[in-house]
């Protein structure tokens, strides 16, 4: 996964992340919505 996905993701204002997961998931990348361990790293 690219790390600028995973800073994008951490720097995401609240309201718009249901906008955000909506576009991961459209590309395939729906690990990255579900394990947000994953993505704090």
């Amino acid at each position: 996964f690219s790390p600028i996905i995973k800073l994008d993701l951490m720097q995401i204002d609240p309201f718009v992340l249901p906008e955000i997961a909506a576009g991961v998931k459209a590309r395939g990348l729906r690990l990255l919505v579900h394990n947000p361990e994953h993505v704090g790293q």
